[in-house]
């Protein structure tokens, strides 16, 4: 019975997934134009107040960049205020990475980066809207 339970959980997680995954890269107007929301990916996953990131954008999802760039991101989770920042004039059709030093004063504990100023006016009320960010901890330094 618990191998049936394994199996069924397993599906279940699967086909949320694909989902999850279609909703996100399928829906029109979401997110800009295509319909696609470019999966963002940061290495290290943990860090230490003062590393280097590197963001990368997977290639495949290629929004309308807008006149002014793109804004990659890296910040405490609820604070932007410790936001860092970085302008960005390429595409997305290729993928690409972008290397973001933290300060020394980062604040430890949960973080996220990718592209800031997502345009989520397409977004119906009511609706969630993915958005091109993925988590990272900050750790302090011992």
């Amino acid at each position: 019975m618990n191998m049936r339970r394994s199996q069924s959980r397993l599906l279940i997680g699967a086909l949320c997934a694909v989902v999850l995954t279609g909703c996100a890269q399928t829906r029109p107007g979401m997110g800009g134009a295509g319909g696609c929301v470019p999966l963002v990916s940061v290495q290290p996953q943990t860090v230490v107040a003062g590393d280097t990131i590197t963001v990368t954008i997977a290639p495949g999802c290629n929004p309308e960049t807008p006149a002014d760039g793109w804004m990659i991101i890296g910040s405490p989770v609820g604070n932007l205020d410790a936001a860092v920042r970085t302008p960005l004039a390429a595409d997305f059709a290729d993928g690409l990475e972008v290397e973001l030093q933290l300060p020394a004063s980062f604040p430890s504990g949960p973080a996220f980066a990718g592209v800031d100023e997502w345009d989520f006016s397409s977004c119906a009320d009511n609706e969630s809207c993915a958005g091109p960010t993925t988590d990272f901890v900050v750790v302090p330094n011992r």
